[in-house]
């Protein structure tokens, strides 16, 4: 199912914010803050820097 376009609305403008290029770590980040909830991965590189723009995201590292 495609994302709704508010969701992707949003994370095209943290690519912007970031002026990143990975449109699924950007679309991850933009549902976690549509939903107030935290992201547990085990490739936190780009997440972390795309969720310094999104208020109520935050990255996990998995395993801690």
């Amino acid at each position: 199912m495609p994302p709704a376009e508010e969701v992707a609305r949003r994370a095209g403008s943290l690519l912007a914010a970031t002026g990143g290029d990975n449109a699924v770590d950007a679309l991850v980040v933009a549902e976690a803050q549509r939903v107030h909830d935290e992201v547990i991965t085990g490739d936190v590189g780009d997440l972390v820097e795309l969720a310094a723009h999104a208020e109520t995201v935050t990255i996990r590292p998995l395993g801690i």
